[in-house]
């Protein structure tokens, strides 16, 4: 399963990204956390994990990521991320990070000034997800950059589900909204989870969604907040993260690990026979 989580600047996508991977291990998934949001260098501490070499820098940078794709094209020296499906366990180790049994891999940053835009990273994002190829026990969930840029790119095509973080906030609503339609039109689901919602807010968010759209959501939490403005790990899951994840894996078609072994084998067969 491939979640691509998405939404305004500072709507709390990045939270809501390490608190799924977290509520995703909970239900028995060995989950692979990608930053793609080039402009963001917090994931790694919201995790709690140690900031490894981004993919484009292991790759040799904006120039040895061109020339790879180049050589893809021409059929000469293309490397297993650029020209066929590869496993989470085979991406480069330089450039994985581990916490709580959630692994970390991030795209690329733009860090110095005139360096050129991101479009190489969001090419090279779009090539990573549409070839990991993920067993059913496996979640990549992955942190986007703000706005709708990388709907224009077709970085979703490689995913299962679009996950749109929605503060309490009309802009955030408008712009959803948005993301719903863009995400119908490339055939892929997609459904809101409510960010900093409280007991005023959830009812107003709520009457302002599309019917059905909504997976859940993740109360206003002054731990979460002072986490962040810290630059410390985001801390276990609120219970209403439960919820959202078990409404993503249904949302995505897939059965969580840990039902699955609750099965007994006549129907853990069935299933795989049918």
């Amino acid at each position: 399963m491939k979640v691509l989580v998405c939404g305004k600047g500072g709507c709390g996508k990045s939270t809501v990204s390490v608190l799924l991977a977290k509520s995703l291990t909970r239900l028995g998934f060995s989950v692979l956390l990608v930053d793609a949001d080039e402009s963001n260098t917090g994931l790694h501490r919201l995790l709690g994990a140690s900031a490894a070499e981004c993919l484009m820098d292991g790759l040799g940078g904006r120039q040895g990521v061109r020339e790879k794709m180049n050589a893809e094209k021409q059929a000469l020296n293309a490397i297993p991320i650029f020209n066929t499906k590869i496993k989470i366990q085979d991406l480069p180790g330089s450039c994985v990070s581990q916490a709580d049994g959630i692994r970390l891999l991030s795209i690329g940053k733009i860090r110095n000034f005139g360096e050129g835009c991101a479009c190489m990273m969001g090419a090279l994002a779009k090539r990573v997800l549409q070839n990991l190829d993920v067993r059913p026990d496996e979640a990549v969930v992955v942190d986007m950059e703000a706005g709708v840029e990388h709907f224009g790119r077709g970085v979703e095509a490689g995913c299962d589900l679009v996950v749109c973080v929605v503060d309490p906030s009309y802009e955030s609503l408008l712009l959803a909204n948005r993301m719903l339609e863009m995400a119908g039109a490339a055939g892929v689901p997609a459904g809101l989870a409510f960010n900093r919602a409280d007991e005023k807010t959830l009812p107003l968010m709520s009457a302002r969604a599309p019917g059905e759209s909504v997976l859940g959501h993740v109360p206003r939490m002054e731990e979460l907040f002072t986490a962040g403005l810290e630059g410390r790990p985001a801390g276990a899951p609120p219970p209403e993260m439960e919820g959202l994840a078990r409404a993503v894996t249904l949302k995505a078609g897939v059965r969580p690990p840990s039902a699955v072994r609750r099965m007994n084998p006549a129907e853990v067969f069935l299933r795989c026979h049918p």
